[in-house]
């Protein structure tokens, strides 16, 4: 398997550039934004696993919420989706992204 690298550039110098793992990044984003996830036991299932694309922006901040891209086929899954949205705002920023503008696909699901 290739490990792809994508090589970013400072949003506001133009003149660093960072190596991020996009693995890597959107692992992060996802295992903290777990922390500030509120949910119902009956909200941990296998069947919730979704998928969010989060705009990231200069010093790892979310600019603007983040877009559910798959994982919902219930009323429920909605509202756990709307919820996993909501910490991904709430736990930013996030300083792995510091050097990163542009848009991160994370996967969440919850754990126990």
């Amino acid at each position: 398997m290739l490990l792809r690298v994508l090589t970013l550039t400072l949003a506001l110098t133009g003149a660093a550039v960072a190596q991020v793992a996009p693995d890597d990044l959107a692992e992060a984003i996802s295992d903290k934004a777990q922390g500030c996830w509120s949910l119902l036991p009956s909200d941990y299932s296998p069947e919730n696993v979704f998928e969010l694309d989060v705009p990231v922006s200069a010093g790892g901040v979310v600019k603007g919420m983040p877009e559910v891209v798959s994982g919902v086929s219930t009323i429920a899954q909605g509202a756990i989706s709307r919820a996993a949205q909501r910490a991904v705002v709430q736990c930013s920023p996030y300083p792995e992204a510091r050097d990163f503008t542009g848009v991160v696909r994370i996967t969440m699901s919850p754990k126990l």
